[in-house]
């Protein structure tokens, strides 16, 4: 009966730890949510030509990804021409936090880093994706928020961004709202 009891105990212990990183909005391992909505509080456009628009320090802009950023996407190919998005709510059907790697393609972004030689990726996204759903039109599609980390997995840079970070890089743009504790 005491090995039981101290298994039990022990158990119990072992569980209460790891669900302290899980509640805590400053881990990068925060666990969103069911029913967490991304509000839009500004008109959002989408210049003519893209598909997302890219946010950092609570602005839209062009962003050093080596600090935590978010891109916004709607559905749709790319047009001729400029569309917005209306303020109101989005629902969130899914969210997963994945690494994925890095390559160049073209889009307005500013690398601190320079790889020289070798072949691959120079680093990974450490990302947030969440998966929207709303009755605008255009659509929104997806919410990236993330920061570049070295590819390899043991170094200090990496990390995903915690909800906090999430929320400063949107600003006034854009939040995500989790529903009200009973």
């Amino acid at each position: 009966m005491k090995k039981l009891f101290l298994a039990t105990g022990f158990a119990a212990l072992l569980l209460g730890c790891q669900s302290a990183e899980f509640a805590d909005p400053n881990s990068e391992f925060y666990r969103f949510k069911d029913g967490t909505k991304l509000v839009i509080h500004k008109e959002i456009t989408i210049p003519a030509g893209q598909t997302n628009v890219w946010f950092q320090y609570g602005e839209r802009r062009r962003v050093q990804q080596f600090y935590p950023f978010c891109r916004f996407y709607v559905y749709g190919k790319p047009i001729g021409e400029t569309r917005t998005v209306e303020p109101g709510e989005v629902t969130i059907r899914r969210w997963e936090r994945a690494r994925r790697l890095v390559w160049h393609d073209g889009n307005p972004v500013m690398y601190a880093a320079v790889r020289i030689g070798g072949q691959g990726p120079s680093h990974v996204t450490w990302g947030t994706w969440f998966y929207l759903e709303g009755d605008t039109d255009p659509k929104p599609r997806l919410l990236m928020c993330g920061q570049l980390g070295d590819w390899n997995p043991a170094s200090s840079v990496n990390g995903y961004v915690s909800f906090d970070q999430i929320q400063e890089a949107l600003g006034g743009y854009m939040s995500l709202v989790e529903p009200s504790q009973p």
